[in-house]
């Protein structure tokens, strides 16, 4: 054989090497987000150490080093697949660009987070925002801001229709703000209040989700009748004539 052979061979097994290199860096890439998000839900963000991650994940310290950079980058990233974990961006997308009508949109929103709140002993990324929330860092990561702030900005301005306001007003703010709360308080408190609240049920439940869809309605139907009986530059209830 040849030297240009020899270098014909080589260069054919380097190209058939790299596919399966690059499958085995994003499996290890994984296995780390994995165990760094169940480590972390499990322990917190100061409590977790890179030795008992690494050992969960099977990897050295050197691949966490090369794939995120240390453990405060790995932390930012466990945060935004967190995020993923309960409502994932190309969800809401595709409820809110859909033919439903807007209530119905909503309540699919609601659907979405009633199966993760159902589930939510199963995902680590629940542990992981109830820590942050109880917890939180000094400044939010850049990247779990830029994962959150289109959600959200989808999600508002749903119910800023819904509560016939325009989406960039302080009022859709708040709206979006009283719809969110509920469905935190059963991502993380689900199965705590179906244990000591009597005739609570799973929150993926139909009869749930569409009481829960009716509850938000009502609630921004109010919205509606407020603000449009508002005067312009006032700020408390409805005007009183004088009779």
């Amino acid at each position: 054989m040849g030297q240009f052979e020899r270098m014909e061979n080589t260069s054919h097994a380097i190209r058939r090497r790299r596919p399966s290199q690059r499958r085995d860096g994003a499996s290890s890439r994984a296995a780390i987000l994995d165990a760094a998000g169940r480590v972390f839900a499990r322990k917190g963000f100061a409590e977790a150490t890179l030795r008992e991650i690494c050992a969960l994940a099977k990897v050295n310290s050197a691949a966490v080093n090369y794939h995120f950079g240390g453990k405060e980058e790995l932390y930012d990233e466990v945060l935004v697949e967190a995020h993923r974990q309960i409502l994932r961006l190309e969800v809401i997308s595709g409820i809110v660009a859909s033919d439903l009508p807007p209530q119905e949109k909503l309540g699919a929103l609601f659907g979405v987070i009633g199966k993760a709140a159902a589930c939510a002993e199963d995902l680590w990324g629940v542990g992981v925002l109830a820590r942050e929330l109880t917890f939180p860092s000094p400044m939010l990561p850049e990247a779990l801001v830029a994962e959150i702030q289109p959600k959200a900005a989808l999600v508002r301005a749903l119910v800023a229709s819904l509560a016939g306001v325009p989406g960039d007003s302080p009022v859709a703010a708040q709206a979006l703000q009283m719809v969110i709360a509920p469905c935190l308080t059963l991502l993380l408190f689900s199965a705590k209040m179906r244990s000591v609240l009597p005739g609570a049920v799973r929150p993926d439940e139909a009869d749930f989700r569409q009481n829960m869809l009716a509850y938000a309605l009502g609630g921004l139907q109010a919205l509606k009748e407020r603000h449009a009986g508002l005067c312009p530059g006032q700020t408390g209830g409805p005007e009183k004539h004088a009779g």
